[in-house]
């Protein structure tokens, strides 16, 4: 249901998958889901599938497509060119996990969402021609988006991309890809932090991690037990931790200043004004502060395909 609420909300012409894909050595079967999602669309033409697994799937002649046959095909042999587009012309339509309710389409756009992830990855995350970028986020989160796809792109930088999940088979799998590939900057989530420290510190204990420079957190707020252990046994006492936030809407990465527990130093492109005007915060009960964004060139630029919740002013968050 999830699958097809989003396709027949951005109205999908076109789905791409893969035949399968691997979870702690076991085949999640990608392409049977895709098939039950689109059996009754009335967008979808087409389904373009990649052979990951090799395991057997059902394959409508009509619709669906292998992704090697098409690069096999002498159209896809010749120079492909870069199509020139507006700054506010839409990149990509992301939804929200939909745990507050429907799932929302959040609508970025070319110019102020590249500019965003290209000077986050490159300024907050100290990004060198020679470094080894792992962000842990799957590229279906906004910041799997951002930063194992488009800021990585942008930035030339050397990034490592990982199919499986951080105890598998052994709780040490994670510290053992950063020592073998020399991972420089590692990028995860607190949730994966708190659940490797149940495994204690033997395991990362037994590589080698002194490729690291610099560790990020993201997706909730780093309690102060999960950030000592990552600054301690994962970085050393010597990598500074950026505790990052920039929800699917605003993207203000947080990344200027000193490092340390607690500290969320200072964020990019978002310029906050507290508001405590009584009449202003009357309207949300139990409210203190509105803290009002000032619209800046990552903001998103609308609500998908609902064209009446165009977002034009300014965004509020309400504590």
């Amino acid at each position: 249901d999830a699958l097809t609420d989003r396709i027949d909300d951005s109205q999908s012409k076109l789905v791409i998958t893969a035949d399968g894909s691997w979870i702690n050595g076991s085949v999640f079967p990608l392409k049977e889901i895709v098939d039950k999602a689109v059996r009754f669309s009335p967008t979808v033409e087409n389904v373009i599938v990649v052979q990951r697994t090799g395991s057997e799937v059902v394959m409508d002649p009509l619709r669906d497509h292998w992704y090697h046959d098409l690069q096999a095909l002498p159209i896809a042999k010749g120079k492909c060119e870069t199509e020139k587009l507006d700054s506010e012309h839409p990149l990509y339509i992301l939804y929200t996990s939909g745990s507050t309710g429907k799932p929302k389409a959040i609508l970025h756009t070319h110019g102020g969402y590249m500019v965003g992830t290209y000077t986050t990855l490159k300024y907050s995350f100290d990004m060198r021609p020679e470094d080894r970028w792992w962000c842990t986020a799957d590229p279906g989160w906004v910041t799997g988006h951002s930063y194992l796809v488009y800021g990585p792109l942008l930035t030339g930088a050397t990034t490592f991309m990982f199919e499986g999940g951080p105890t598998y088979p052994y709780p040490s799998r994670w510290w053992q890809l950063v020592e073998y590939y020399g991972i420089t900057q590692f990028y995860t989530a607190p949730t994966a932090i708190r659940s490797l420290m149940r495994f204690g510190e033997a395991w990362p204990n037994r590589h080698d991690l002194s490729s690291l420079r610099l560790l990020g957190t993201v997706g909730e707020p780093i309690n102060p037990e999960a950030w000592k252990w990552f600054h301690r046994v994962i970085g050393k006492e010597r990598c500074p931790v950026i505790d990052t936030w920039g929800q699917m809407t605003i993207f203000g990465l947080v990344g200027i200043g000193v490092t340390y527990l607690g500290n969320l130093m200072h964020a990019y492109f978002i310029r906050p004004d507290i508001v405590d005007n009584p009449a202003v915060l009357s309207a949300h009960s139990g409210a203190k502060f509105n803290f009002r964004l000032v619209p800046v060139a990552t903001s998103l630029m609308g609500m998908g395909s609902n064209p009446s919740r165009q977002v034009r002013g300014e965004i509020s968050l309400v504590w």
